[in-house]
């Protein structure tokens, strides 16, 4: 599962439970993958300019 996967399981989640705590965790979880994302966005982009370089 990819690291977009698993955020828009994550988002689907809390949007389907009832329970606010519940809700909140998953959208937690869904922030830090989301940070995992940009993380790995960045370093493609490092990697592609000191190529273009």
């Amino acid at each position: 599962m990819t690291l977009e996967d698993q955020y828009i399981t994550l988002m689907e989640a809390a949007g389907r439970v009832s329970d606010e705590w519940c809700r909140e965790k998953f959208i937690q979880e869904a922030d830090n993958v989301l940070m995992h994302i940009n993380v790995q966005v960045l370093k493609n982009r490092q990697d592609f300019n000191s190529m273009a370089a």
